[in-house]
């Protein structure tokens, strides 16, 4: 189904893939492809989120904090890529003509948005961490998301598409969210 897209899925098609009869598949799914769908999404995020909730809580620091959830994060990318992955053109015509395809795509963009702003509630809560309680509110949500849109241009662009170290370009992005430019 990740292949293909949850558009695209057949429950027969899954229940052969799965080795098990359809009719066993719709008694435990009884909601049909829409709750296959989000089952699939509630425990593929949960991973990601776990993952990245058990790295950092082995860090010490902020700092450590962050490394370890980018690294858990960058460890996942693949998997998120294929979970959230959306056929935008295909998805409008879809919506068009109300197909229930349509509707399934709407539904992973607002799991998208949804996980994101989960992700981006763990990054905000270390960078709170970082500057004290009494940092300002505003201020810490507006690193949490330029931290996290930076993870994500990072990763696809110099760690997927250029495979320089994962491991010392994550360092260097966290670094500049500590430290800022022209500091040692």
């Amino acid at each position: 189904m990740l292949d293909t897209g949850p558009g695209q899925m057949r429950l027969a098609e899954l229940a052969r893939g799965l080795d098990v009869t359809p009719s066993a598949l719709h008694y435990h799914f009884p909601g049909g492809k829409e709750e296959v769908v989000s089952a699939l999404f509630e425990r593929e995020e949960r991973r990601v989120l776990d993952a990245m909730t058990t790295a950092m809580a082995a860090a010490t620091t902020p700092r450590g904090q962050l490394l370890a959830l980018a690294t858990a994060r960058l460890q996942n990318a693949a998997r998120l890529a294929r979970l959230h992955a959306a056929d935008a053109p295909r998805a409008e015509a879809q919506r068009r003509d109300g197909s229930t395809a349509g509707e399934i795509q709407d539904y992973v963009l607002r799991r998208r948005h949804a996980f994101l702003a989960a992700e981006r509630s763990l990054i905000a809560g270390i960078f709170r961490d970082a500057v004290g309680r009494d940092g300002s509110r505003a201020s810490v949500d507006l690193l949490a998301v330029a931290f996290q849109g930076a993870l994500f241009n990072v990763t696809r662009t110099f760690v997927l598409k250029t495979k320089r170290n994962a491991a010392a370009v994550l360092s260097e992005l966290v670094d500049l969210f500590f430290q800022g430019i022209g500091r040692p």
